[in-house]
């Protein structure tokens, strides 16, 4: 039997020699060299799916299937369970007969694999079944005995698991290299890094954590996108109908007035198309793949249909709707542009998403406010003295002017929907502002009612 060593040279000299042989683009021979490579790493995915690729390039469906089929359970045993359905769904459109191959893949690996990373991170659990997502945000109640010049709402209630939100470098904004595709890395290390890194991100636990005819349901309405370079993805000013989780590739998201080269850039692992879990709101910016894109597609409906079954499931999509609000927020408000990625996730910490009911009076004339408020969704009536109510949109701050000041409100605001806001207490708003003096200076030139991107 060969030495580990051994078979690593020979992998080596393999791979070499494949190199060649592409590049004379020689489909023979690179089939016999890859089929010997798999036969020397039997536990790695990317040989048969190369292997597959390539015979499903010279039209021998059949055994590309078959190569895939293999891919498919490998991924899954390695913890890249999105990659496995993504494969899975590339074998039901060349053989429709094989969409039971769905029904196959094993979550545990990645299950137990994001559950180690993330302990904390949210767990299914059959709990009672939720109307939507947004539900699973703390309502606002205001607190009865309040003083008469105070508005005052009650305190976040706890979760009945721990939800700690940990936003990632590329949500904190940090300015991170592209990971190399999956099936193109050279080293298992590098494999089981990648596996790790996308296990902290929030498509995985999407799939990891549901239950499993939740999971068969969502591998099957998933749709299985793939674009080339360039390709828009999304339009803002769309319905948001889905919700976007990158496979493979990576795209820029677009932000109007941000320039390009901060663009947020997402990464296999990362999803996108969280405005469809926000009643009828429509997409707030384009993106556009970078490279080669690989995605899984969750229409809307899916995604309502399984939330009302598993309550679970909807704290596991709130999970993720909170980090890209947040993560949202970090990268679009001037506010926080002067921070470090580390002061950032303190920042972020400090927010609560809270779900505003219809009528609801964020601020009161002639009160003071108990904390600022950023409305993520819906529409809020602004009301001031002598002045006639105006309605604004989504991303509208308010409540800083009178924590600053110490004084009562000169502006009412009222909700027009129900919606949800994010919310920093008076008390976590001092913090904040003893610790980030540029915050502080940005505030309070502020108008009493201002859009976060100002």
């Amino acid at each position: 039997m060969a030495s580990k060593r051994e078979t690593e040279k020979r992998v080596r000299t393999l791979r070499e020699r494949l190199e060649t042989a592409q590049a004379q683009r020689n489909a023979e021979l690179c089939d016999v060299i890859l089929e010997e490579i798999e036969t020397l790493e039997p536990e790695s995915p990317r040989w048969p799916h190369r292997r597959g690729d390539l015979l499903r390039q010279t039209g021998r469906n059949a055994e590309a299937v078959q190569c895939y089929e293999r891919a498919v359970i490998l991924y899954a045993h390695g913890g890249f369970l999105p990659r496995a359905i993504a494969m899975a769904k590339v074998v039901a459109e060349i053989d429709p007969s094989r969409l039971g191959l769905l029904e196959r893949i094993d979550p545990s690996a990645a299950r137990e694999l994001h559950r180690r990373l993330r302990p904390v991170g949210v767990r299914v659990a059959e709990l009672e079944p939720a109307a939507s997502v947004t539900d699973a945000a703390a309502p606002l109640d205001p607190v009865p005995d309040a003083a008469p010049g105070e508005v005052r709402f009650s305190a976040a209630p706890q979760r009945p698991r721990t939800l700690e939100i940990e936003l990632t470098e590329v949500e904190l904004g940090e300015r991170v290299p592209a990971p190399p595709p999956v099936p193109q890395l050279a080293l298992d290390d590098d494999s089981r890094r990648e596996a790790e890194r996308q296990a902290c991100l929030p498509l995985l636990p999407l799939f990891a954590e549901a239950p499993t005819d939740a999971l068969l349901q969502l591998a099957r309405e998933s749709e299985l996108v793939t674009l080339p370079d360039g390709a828009l993805v999304v339009r803002r000013g769309d319905p948001a109908d889905a919700l976007y989780g990158i496979v493979e590739g990576s795209v820029r998201v677009i932000v109007p007035g941000m320039a390009e080269e901060m663009y947020p850039r997402l990464t296999a692992g990362d999803m996108f198309g969280e405005a469809c879990m926000l009643g009828n709101e429509p997409r707030r910016a384009d993106v556009r793949a970078e490279g080669e894109l690989t995605a899984l597609r969750v229409p809307r409906q899916t995604l309502n249909a399984l939330v009302r079954l598993h309550r679970g499931l909807a704290d596991v999509l709130f999970e993720m709707l909170t980090r890209r609000l947040l993560a949202n927020l970090l990268h679009t408000s001037r506010l926080f542009a002067e921070l470090t990625p580390s002061e950032r996730r303190e920042v972020a910490a400090e927010f609560e998403l809270r779900r505003a009911r219809l009528g609801t009076e964020l601020l009161v004339s002639g009160k003071q406010s108990d904390a600022l408020y950023i409305t993520l969704t819906g529409q809020v009536e602004i009301r001031g003295p002598g002045v006639g109510p105006r309605v604004e949109g989504a991303g509208m701050m308010v409540g800083h002017a009178s924590i600053l000041e110490g004084s009562p409100c000169d502006l009412g605001v009222r909700t027009l929907d129900t919606l949800l806001v994010l919310r920093l207490p008076r008390q976590a708003f001092s913090r904040l502002a003893m610790q980030y003096p540029a915050i502080l200076m940005r505030l309070a030139e502020l108008e009493p009612a201002a859009r976060v991107s100002e």
